[in-house]
């Protein structure tokens, strides 16, 4: 049964409430939110329908955008019609008394009273909370906390020590108890009892069997909020004299929003050490953050060893790992994986309080196979795998994975060892040179083609036909190394390899599909992704309906099979590349019907297609009305193919309105502080797009979580 109704207009917000479905979704469950009144099975009626679901639920988020109120040239606004589903939606909710937050989005303000029917008036006392661009990970993670408080009310704090914790069932007993206790003679220091009378009470048995002493000095305590907010983490990795904290970003939530960097760790060596963080980079969307520690203690903590999230199965057992309290040590408490769905666990076992939230999740071998987000009767914990795919962007060289013990084989008789030859030197490669990566499986991964050094004229001038304002200040960008550039998209085929591989779920399964053109609109189908983007497809077209988290899960996937350093390319390096040192509107001229021989755009064969669609098209034919084949048209001054045109490709680049000041060295431009982007870049155009989006200079801001059967991606490497 749903607890959370998600309720918008789709002209309105629905990049929005996809972004907001995610991120429940990844906490809750999917069958705890309802989104969408296309669920409705055909035939039924949906006023009953949504009656159903609005009642089922604990809470209403309540999506209010510019053209949330249905403005129409004819008429009242939709929002006055009974039979309107916002209508319905926000007046079942408000008389059933359930929970209704409203959310603003793209700088919307809560409607007027006297501009509402009455059945909706009661909604401008509920508190707003505001969904902006500027700060966007952050507001959807207070949406995310708002409707957890309203699900889980607040607990009673439990007691630090938890030898007196069956004690407090028998409430002034314990009090008792305790004093009791103190007469005897009983004293307690750091959680551990210290005899001074002749009789001692001895310590219940551990309840766990688990081999936890690899990562025992590798489990932290987190200190945020000046002291008044405990959690828990893991050293991943140990450089030097610095050290990188894995824990749940929403145990630093507080100083993050309120721009503190108070947060300490208290490190479990020989003795308790606390250091203060140098750095922070955190994943609002995955609730992940890692910590930088840059001066550690003479007595260098352990990193703690990396399991395979991947070979766990329903009924293992784990254990959830971390520092419950100030007081308390360290603590384990075992559990049983209920399911594994998506990128979650769910485990079931003894309550363990709030304070070991970040902390890891174990194997029987003692090794990370997830890190703990919701603790209780029913724990949640995020994947190693998906863990392991964002911290590898920021932390370098990640420990290696430690599989599972395997009986022990015979000793075998010792042979000599025979002689390897020296390997020659790997040569330097050299612009133009193309090269595919072999895979450790077998097979080669995307054929690759070399990117000279250089520098680039970025952005479009003042008098561009179609110039949007954020395609400038032109500025010039100094590209030092060269690089290497997929010659094409990522195809499906190789895309298939990944998944056949990993068995990993793409965003669009695990959430509500892709986006698709229904020859109307842009709409989001549950049954579309990238095996059935809408069109055929055969393993030669470039993959689609692809978040920027499917892209990097398959990079990172690419990088171990390789041990090449993959990567997305910056903004920058993509437009550099394009551009093959032109500096023209395209790459091959200014003019926009030329596009057929060198690019898959919107053309006459779309039009004939969709003969009602408004979209301007090339007069021009270039053969397909979907994706091409990657390779199908020319390629440009550096040999590559389909930059512009077929589909959109995700860059790593944080969204920025202008390119005030954007880096001059190519590199690409982020959030200060690690702070995850609001929005990302996509760049390209599409088979889907009119002349004046299919230009070099051309960008577009879109949610990380986004599926389109537009948008796809390429891949670059740094070389030696």
């Amino acid at each position: 049964m749903p607890k959370v109704f998600i309720s918008y207009r789709r002209e309105d917000a629905a990049g929005y409430a996809q972004a907001i479905y995610g991120e429940l979704e990844r906490h809750l469950g999917r069958d705890q939110i309802f989104m969408d009144v296309d669920t409705v099975e055909a035939g039924v009626d949906f006023v009953t329908r949504i009656e159903q679901a609005v009642s089922e639920c604990d809470v209403v988020i309540a999506l209010i955008g510019n053209r949330w109120m249905g403005e129409r040239e004819d008429g009242p606004p939709r929002i006055h019609d009974p039979q309107d589903f916002v209508h319905l939606e926000i007046a079942i909710a408000l008389s059933r008394d359930i929970r209704v937050i409203p959310v603003l989005v793209d700088g919307a303000s809560m409607p007027a009273k006297d501009g509402l029917p009455p059945s909706l008036q009661q909604l401008i006392r509920r508190n707003a909370l505001e969904l902006s661009n500027t700060r966007f990970r952050f507001d959807l993670g207070r949406v995310s906390q708002a409707v957890h408080q309203t699900l889980v009310p607040p607990s009673v704090p439990k007691p630090v020590n938890w030898r007196w914790r069956p004690w407090m069932r028998f409430g002034s007993l314990a009090i008792f108890l305790v004093t009791l206790g103190i007469a005897a003679g009983v004293w307690f220091k750091d959680g551990e009892e210290q005899p001074i009378a002749k009789k001692q009470v001895e310590d219940p048995p551990p309840a766990q069997q688990v081999d936890v002493s690899r990562a025992r000095g590798s489990v932290v305590r987190v200190i945020a909020e000046g002291g008044n907010s405990i959690g828990s983490g893991a050293i991943v990795k140990v450089q030097g004299t610095t050290a990188y904290v894995l824990t749940a970003y929403h145990v630093i939530r507080y100083d993050v929003e309120n721009g503190v960097n108070f947060v300490e760790v208290e490190l479990f060596t020989e003795e308790k050490l606390r250091a203060r963080i140098s750095q922070r980079r955190i994943d609002v969307l995955n609730d992940i953050a890692v910590l930088t520690i840059d001066k550690l203690p003479a007595k260098v903590p352990p990193e703690i060893p990396w399991g395979y999230s991947a070979e766990l199965r329903d009924l293992d057992k784990i254990y959830a790992v971390g520092h419950a309290g100030r007081e308390v040590g360290w603590y384990v408490t075992d559990g049983t994986i209920s399911r594994i769905q998506g990128g979650k666990i769910y485990f079931s076992g003894t309550a363990v309080s709030s304070g070991n939230s970040g902390g890891p999740l174990l194997n029987e071998q003692g090794a990370l196979v997830g890190m703990n987000l919701r603790l209780g009767s029913q724990g949640l914990a995020i994947r190693e795998d998906i863990a392991r795919a964002i911290v590898d962007r920021w932390v370098p060289s990640l420990p290696s994975r430690v599989a599972k013990r395997e009986p022990a084989l015979p000793e075998k008789p010792e042979k000599p060892e025979p002689v390897v030859p020296t390997k020659p030197p790997t040569p330097t490669l050299t612009a133009g040179k193309v090269f595919r990566d072999r895979l450790k499986m077998g097979g080669e991964g995307p054929e690759m083609g070399v990117i000279p050094a250089g520098s680039l004229w970025m952005g479009s001038p003042d008098n561009e036909p179609s110039r949007n304002e954020d395609e400038g200040p032109q500025r010039t960008v100094t590209l030092r190394k060269a690089f290497a550039l997929g010659r094409y998209e990522i195809t499906v085929g190789e895309f298939r390899a990944f998944i056949d591989a990993t068995e990993y779920k793409t965003e669009a399964e695990e959430g509500t599909g892709c986006q698709i053109w229904t020859g109307k609109e842009w709409k989001y189908d549950n049954a579309k992704y990238w095996k059935n983007p809408g069109f055929a497809q055969t393993d030669r077209h470039p993959v689609v309906c692809v978040s920027w988290n499917d892209a990097y899960r398959y990079l990172n996937w690419l990088k171990s099979q390789t041990g090449k350093p993959y990567r997305l390319p910056s903004e920058a390096e993509w437009e550099y590349a394009t551009r093959g040192g032109t500096l023209t509107s395209r790459y091959w001229g200014n003019e926009a019907d030329r596009a057929c021989q060198h690019a898959n755009v919107a053309d006459r064969t779309l039009k004939r297609k969709f003969p009602n669609s408004t979209v301007t098209v090339h007069n021009c034919e270039d053969g397909h009305v979907y994706t091409a084949p990657v390779g199908s048209y020319l390629q440009n001054r550096f040999g590559l193919k389909d930059t512009l045109g077929n589909v959109w490709e995700w860059v790593e680049d944080c969204w920025h309105k202008t390119y005030n000041g954007a880096p001059t060295d190519g590199s690409a431009w982020l959030e200060a502080n690690g702070v995850a982007c609001g929005l990302r870049v996509i760049r390209g155009g599409s088979w889907s797009n009119e002349p004046q989006v299919l230009r070099t200079s051309i960008r577009h801001r879109i949610f990380d979580v986004t599926r389109v059967s537009t948008l796809g991606f390429r891949l670059a490497q740094d070389i030696p």
